[in-house]
Parts: C-alpha cells; structure tokens; sequence
C-alpha cells in the first residue's frame, strides 16, 4: 500500500475505472459555458440579414417620402418577385428616373409581402404597394419582411407622427 498526504489508499485496478459523477458534472458545466459564450460571439446570420434589409427599407421610404415632396410628384414603391423598387406618377406609375432609386433586389431567403398579399408579388410589378404624396403623407398598408420560415418577423409601417418604423414582430424561428 502507498500512503498519500491525507492518508492511505490502495493502488487496486478496480478502484481506478472510468470517472467520478463530480468530475463529469464539471466537465459539463464547463463545456456549457463554452457552448454559451461561443453562441454569443457568433451572430444569427437570418436576423442579421433582416435588420440590414429592414434598415434600407425604411430608408427607401423615407427617401421616397423626401423625393416626392421635393419633386412634386407623387412617388411609390412598389414590390416585385426579387424586392422592391421606386416608382413614380407621371399620368401612370413607371420606375424612377433617378439613379440612385435602381431596383433594390432583396438579400437571400428574405421575403416582403404588403399586408393581405403573397410574398414578394403583386398583381402588377408597377403598382406600388406603398405612395408617396407631394404633402409628406405615405399610404401604405403593413409591409411584412421576414423569412420563408417567419414571413411576418419585421412589420413596417408609419405611426402617428408620420416616421416609418420596422418593428420587430415575431420570435425568431
């Protein structure tokens, strides 16, 4: 028999099998602690992709709304089976003119659908599901950005004073 610092123990082949439930436990713990900070680090690529395209949809609005004041004329947006893209009245709805308001195509396994509609399609790609007056005021119905799975996670929409939000809607799927 060996003698240890707290006492004697037997060096038995038997008494040395596998681990303690103590030491796995902390092995456990370990391992989820690891597990948790890691996720933390690393960002949901879906929820990523849609505050990016929640962002420059409201963005596009606003721009809408500012062009159609500066203009005159009244603007729109109007959704297609790719994205979205600004429209303008001229004795019938057409794509802008202005370069910077190019079709805005949107990010991979994001879909937009206007309240009451499928997603992405309209009956007419140059009717806009949102317009734009020369007086500041934006008709719209609810806009819903989301993906296949959460079609509804973002709704986009004006509020009382007229500023366009997009507003998270949905838990994560």
């Amino acid at each position: 028999m060996q003698t240890s610092g707290t006492g004697r123990w037997t060096a038995d082949r038997q008494d040395l099998r596998g681990f303690t439930l103590l030491e796995l436990m902390v092995v456990l713990v370990i391992v989820g602690v690891m597990a948790s900070l890691a996720r933390l680090a690393v960002p949901d690529g879906a929820r990523t992709r849609l505050d990016a395209e929640a962002q420059r949809l409201v963005h596009t609005l606003d721009a809408c709304r500012r062009g159609a004041v500066l203009s005159g004329v009244p603007r729109g947006v109007g959704l297609t089976a790719e994205g979205y893209t600004e429209l303008q009245y001229r004795g019938s709805w057409r794509a802008s003119d202005d370069a910077s308001s190019a079709g805005h195509a949107l990010a991979a396994g994001v879909v937009l659908q206007a309240a009451g509609h499928g997603p992405s399609v309209v009956a007419n790609d140059l009717a806009p599901a949102v317009v734009c007056l020369p007086t500041g005021e934006i008709l719209m119905s609810v806009l819903h950005l989301g993906t296949l799975a959460n079609p509804t996670a973002y709704a986009i929409a004006d509020d009382e004073s007229g500023a366009i939000l997009a507003t998270w809607s949905a838990p994560p799927t």
